[in-house]
């Protein structure tokens, strides 16, 4: 009984440092991740029905939309200005 409490107690504290997306009661399927600088991020979440991206860019310019491969219509919602990668912009996007 003992053990099993202690097992309990470390992965508890194990997903507590590590997060995850699971124990939230978020809608997103798959709970964003640190970007790196030349990658890009998308989620879809099924609570809107929308997918969703962020895009690393050292300037701040970005398409006003686009379609990928998947078929994915992605509009322009913004950008935040970060201090990552040496300095640079997420673009955000909406897709559907």
């Amino acid at each position: 009984m003992f053990k099993k409490l202690v097992l309990g107690v470390v992965a508890t504290g194990i997903a507590l440092t590590l997060g995850t997306g699971g124990v939230s009661a978020s809608s997103v399927e798959s709970a964003p991740k640190t970007l790196s600088c030349a990658s890009e991020l998308s989620w879809y979440d099924s609570g809107t029905g929308k997918y969703y991206q962020n895009k690393f860019s050292s300037s701040n310019v970005f398409a006003n939309q686009y379609t990928d491969s998947t078929g994915i219509t992605w509009y322009f919602k913004g950008s935040s200005k970060t201090s990552d990668c040496g300095g640079g912009y997420y673009g955000h996007y909406e897709g559907r």
